[in-house]
Parts: structure tokens; sequence; C-alpha cells
């Protein structure tokens, strides 16, 4: 996860073939990484004792990176001495192996090496110039907070954050309330499932999450959802030892005070970088606002080609008017006068049919569209595999799950052109994108789509290779753990170099 670390003092993630043969990384364990130091030790004390002959041999550590594992396993091999990078004085009672070496390298000219050589030459020197090597904690346990009782698309990253961490071996621990719907989603994972009740008590909230921090020695807590973000940053303030990341997946108004909850933890996690603008100007510190997308980790199958009598337009949405829902169907209602020959199916799912979608078209546009209320997630990613253009007409988006999921689905996208829709469709290339409620423009495109096969099967293949490669369950997990790790991410698509890949010979329009 870091830059540079040395395998001797860091576990760190290390190749493993699980039983389907898929290729893994998990965390070392201690006992791990001691066989691995005692093994590359002793062959390195011999190979050394071969070159000058004496039994008698000093180590140095590679970066100076090391810790008492390893230094334990270093004497048990027989070398009685090590040089570090420390900065110190280096003389009579010197501890042999914490013997201070001065750095070089190839950016580093004779000048700084005479200086360095100066303030080290004499013990007050040495003794004012002192560094010590602190070793960066490395993640093992990381805490979820959130108070949310439905399965929101939040809390669907915040599972699959889980799943990755439990893939890279990291341990997870989840506190939510006893009544939350996400429980019997953690049945089958290796989770460890805290109930909390007592949210909206403050001081009893924080006490709680500072018992459960020291119980199960956790280095992370991400929160999830405005309360348990607060009970965190205050246990924080109070001197809680865990790196505090809150998350942020909406680009609603934020807490006024969202800039010192972010300035007190120690980053915030944006699902989209339109998400991350709207944090700075509310005064949230650059350094401490992060970047990563939304994953997915269910499995759809790769769209083929195929005969419909009717091509099916689909929209997944709730009743919020920001989803646009009344957008979809005027944008159906136009393509039907404007297009009454084409063999299309607008097809809604999240509203059922009720008395208010006749303000918004005709009855007889509503007859001839396909809609479904709100139905189980799998029948969603079922209705998805069974589409051929996906419409998202919302007023207002962060990273919509939803589109994620039309990706997997190898579907191409009409889109309109808010929030942080436009960093993962660039319009041409995997998708379309037009202005927020414009119904003539959204008929248009999809009808571009209906009259271009090839279009819209070679847009869904580069929508396919998106969520596969680069925001699948994995790569997020790897990226949360930098994050974790104290290093800052600012992810974005590399929509050039998939243009160059799959689209050579192919028009852009």
């Amino acid at each position: 996860v870091f830059e540079r670390g040395s395998a001797y003092a860091y576990n760190g993630f290390w190749p493993k073939f699980g039983n389907n043969s898929k290729l893994t990384f998990k965390l070392r364990s201690d006992a791990e990484r001691y066989a691995f130091c005692l093994q590359d030790f002793r062959r390195s004390f011999e190979n050394i004792k071969q070159v000058n002959k004496i039994d008698r041999q000093l180590f140095c550590w590679p970066w100076g990176h090391f810790d008492k594992l390893s230094l334990q396993a270093l004497k048990e091999v027989g070398f009685v001495g090590a040089f570090t990078l420390e900065r110190s004085r280096t003389g009579r009672g010197t501890n042999p192996f914490r013997l201070n070496r001065i750095l070089v390298g190839r950016t580093l000219n004779h000048r700084w090496l005479r200086n360095r050589l100066r303030m080290y030459s004499t013990a007050p020197g040495a003794y004012l110039f002192f560094k010590y090597y602190r070793k960066k904690p490395e993640v093992r346990n990381v805490l979820y907070l959130t108070d949310s009782m439905q399965l929101s698309g939040g809390n669907r990253q915040l599972l699959n954050n889980v799943a990755a961490m439990s893939e890279f071996g990291i341990c997870s621990y989840i506190v939510l309330p006893s009544d939350s719907d996400i429980i019997k989603e953690l049945k089958n994972t290796d989770a460890h499932v805290i109930l909390w009740d007592h949210f909206s008590r403050y001081f009893r909230s924080v006490s709680f999450l500072a018992r459960i921090v020291r119980e199960h020695h956790i280095d992370v807590v991400h929160t999830f959802h405005s309360k348990p973000a607060k009970k965190a940053v205050f246990a924080k303030l109070l001197g809680g030892r865990f790196r505090l990341c809150l998350n942020r997946g909406v680009i609603y108004t934020p807490n006024p005070l969202i800039g010192l909850f972010a300035a007190i933890a120690d980053g915030v996690i944006c699902n989209s970088h339109k998400c991350a603008d709207v944090l700075r100007s509310y005064l949230t510190p650059k350094k401490k606002i992060q970047v990563v997308y939304n994953s997915f980790s269910a499995n759809i199958s790769q769209k083929t080609p195929e005969e419909r009598d009717l091509l099916r337009v689909i929209y997944i949405g709730n009743a919020n008017p920001v989803k646009g829902h009344d957008v979809f169907l005027e944008t159906a209602e136009t393509y039907m006068q404007r297009y009454p020959e084409d063999p299309v199916k607008f097809v809604s799912y999240g509203i059922g049919k009720n008395p208010e979608l006749a303000s918004f078209v005709s009855q007889e546009t509503l007859d001839k569209m396909e809609i479904h209320g709100p139905v189980p997630h799998e029948e969603i990613l079922q209705a998805l595999e069974q589409a051929d253009v996906f419409a998202l007409t919302s007023r207002l988006e962060s990273m919509p799950n939803v589109l994620l999921e039309a990706f997997a689905a190898s579907l191409a996208v009409v889109c309109t052109d808010v929030g942080g829709v436009n960093e993962l469709v660039r319009d041409g290339i995997n998708g379309f994108l037009c202005d927020s409620e414009d119904t003539q423009a959204l008929a248009e495109k999809i009808h571009d789509l209906v009259l271009h096969p090839e279009k819209r099967l070679k847009m869904g293949k580069i929508n396919k290779k998106i969520v596969t490669h680069y925001l699948n369950n994995t790569h997020k997990g790897y990226l949360l753990l930098r994050v974790y790790s104290g290093e800052r991410i600012s992810e974005t698509i590399p929509f050039q170099d998939l243009k160059r890949e799959q689209c050579s010979g192919f028009m852009w329009t």
C-alpha cells in the first residue's frame, strides 16, 4: 500500500490463489512475516560469510525500515549489528543494532554529503540533529458506522467496502441499528456486527465508540451518514487514536461545519469530483478531500447481439423529484410522437402506476409504457440484462449506483449532464449527455442508438470494460486501503486509453 516499504518491517499484501484459482492479495500475518525474515536473513548471512569469511556479520536495513519483530529475527539468525537510517551519535555505548548511517543517492551531491558529515562529526551536533525511524501504522481492523435503517445506494457501497476488506484479509466491524435492513445482507460475510440503537444520544454514543475502538484495536473508522460522523469526530477530538474517514456520496448542501469536521478527521471520501467541488466551496481543506468512485460487485453477463421485436429503453429511480421520473415520462412521450414507427418499448422501475403520472403525460403514453413499482434489487439487475438502452434523467446526481449497474449490463446510456455523471460518461464515446430536463435532446439521442445498433453495442462494450477494470470491488478496496494508510487519492477514468484500445476504426459523433 505504501509507495516504499520493506517486506521485513511491514506485513503487506501478498499474492495468493483461491479455490477458483483467482489471484488475490491477502494481508500477511506477523507469523508469516517472521518466517520470511528468518529464511531471508539466514540466506543473507551465509552468502555474506562465503564472501568475507567472517563469523561476525552486520546487516543494513533496506530504506532503514525495521521493527521489533524483524529485529528479533535478525538476532536469532546470528547477526551482531545493523545499520539504520536514523540520525544520532554513533560511538562507544551505541546499541550495535542501531548503528546510524547517512543516506546517499543519485540526487544527493557531494555538498549535501559534506554538510551531513559536518553535522554528525561531533557528539553535540549528532544529538542536536537527531532523527529516529517511525514505522507507519498498517491497517488491520476497520470499523464502519451507519445509523441507516434502509438498504440505500450508499449502504450498498458500505457492503461493497466490507467485502473488499475481507478479500484483502482486513478485519471489518460494523456498528448499526438492530432493526437495520443491512443486517441480513451481512449474514454471508465475515464482518463483525455490533448493534447500537442510541445514535441520537450524543455523549453516550461517543463513549460507546471510544470503547469499541479500544477493545477491538480499530485502526480506521469510516462513517456513513451525518449522525455517526459527528460522534466519530467528537471521539477523535477527545484523543481517539484512530484514522477517521467521513463518507460523502451526495452533492446536496452539506452541514455548514463540514470544513471543521474534515479538519479534525483524516479525510473525507467523496464518490465524485463534483461532490469534492461542493465540499471545497464550504471551506473543506483540499488536502483532506479524497475521490474514490463507487464500485459494482455483482455478476452480469456480457451482452450479445440478439434480434428483438421491441428495443427496451429502461429507467430506474425512486419518487424523489431529483431522480427525474417525470423527465423520463416526457421523454418517452416526445419519442413516441416524433418516431411513432420505431420498435421501442419504454420501461420504468421504481414508481408504480398511479393517478399522478397522468399529470406529466397522456394516458395513451402511459398505456404504451411498461411501468413497475419498487422491486427487489435482483429483479433490477435482471431487467437491465434484458434492456438495450439505459436512460438516466436525473436533475441532480453525484455517482449513481444504477449507472454502474447499467455499465455492467453492457448498456449504452443516455444521461442528463448533471453532477458527477460526466465523470463516467463521455458524450459520443460510451453514451450521450444532454442538458437537464431537455426531453427533445434525450429522445433524439435514444433514437440515434436505436438506428445504429453497432454504435449501441460498441458503447456497451466500453462501459462493460469501465466497470470491470476500473469500478470493480477489488480496485475500490485497493484505493480505500491507500486512503486508510494516509495517501491522497483522486480517481479518474482513463477515457483516452479506452478510446485507443477499443474504438479504433469507429467514427465518434
